[in-house]
């Protein structure tokens, strides 16, 4: 008779042959990904954001800073780091939306972690109160 736990390792490697399936639950938040489309009204270019791609992702918050600028209204600038699966065509130009709020992509950069990859999207947003 088995025992419990190497059943289960069985299965994690022939669910994801390294154990993907322990991870499964890692990105738990749905963000959409938008990128630039250039389109022609009236015969001149307008540019306007349209879906490059709906992923679950992690997400972390890594600082940011608020304060007036000279006078100006006050402002603030956020920083956070998404974690996703590996996605071809994505570009810095691209922006996220979560939670309602936009975020510029300033960084892509690809990690391995020990056979698996993943992307980190270094992101900045900007808000108005």
């Amino acid at each position: 008779m088995q025992d419990y736990s190497s059943f289960r390792l069985r299965c994690a490697r022939r669910i994801g042959g390294d154990g993907a399936a322990v991870e499964a639950g890692k990105y738990r938040f749905p963000i959409t990904i938008r990128k630039f489309t250039e389109t022609q009204s009236i015969g001149e270019p307008v540019l306007m954001m349209s879906v490059f791609a709906n992923v679950w992702a992690n997400y972390e918050d890594i600082g940011g800073s608020e304060g007036p600028a000279g006078g100006q209204q006050q402002f603030a600038i956020a920083r956070r780091r998404y974690e996703i699966r590996p996605l071809t065509g994505l570009q810095r130009k691209m922006r996220v939306f979560h939670q309602g709020l936009e975020w510029d992509i300033d960084e892509i950069s690809e990690v391995l972690r020990g056979l698996k990859r993943e992307l980190h999207l270094f992101c900045t947003g900007r808000s108005l109160p």
